[in-house]
């Protein structure tokens, strides 16, 4: 997939969790499709810092790509939080169920806003070394 295809199915998958989130019955589902968003984004970030294009295949490799794109510490402590609830919450919650519905509709909504600034920082101009300027 090329970057703009990444964004694009990023958008869909948001779009798609932020309707399923407003149904109980549907929420476990929109709760895995941000994870999925959160990898996608990783795959335009890797683009970004001229990786090899294509997803991280384990939660290790998504947070060894996201960290080495941000060198303040302040954004590397959101991104630690934001692959906490993403994937240890959201994703894990897929498998176990252990989420109530109340926890659920937050961690998505906190998953929504940790892709958003991925995104951002995917957008933001290189720096010499080929990371983006953060």
């Amino acid at each position: 997939m090329m970057e703009d295809e990444h964004i694009a199915t990023v958008r869909m998958l948001i779009d798609t969790a932020e309707s399923l989130a407003q149904d109980p019955r549907t929420a476990l589902a929109a709760g895995e499709l941000v994870w999925g968003a959160v990898i996608h984004a990783s795959a335009v970030i890797a683009h970004r810092v001229n990786r090899r294009p294509r997803h991280p295949r384990h939660v290790r490799d998504v947070e060894r790509l996201l960290m080495s794109a941000v060198t303040d510490d302040t954004a590397r402590a959101s991104i630690s939080r934001g692959l906490d609830i993403t994937q240890k919450r959201l994703h894990n919650h897929f498998y176990t169920g252990q989420l109530n519905a109340v926890e659920l509709a937050r961690y998505i909504r906190t998953g929504i806003d940790f892709i958003g600034r991925l995104l951002q920082i995917a957008s933001q101009p290189q720096a010499a070394g080929g990371s983006p300027a953060i």
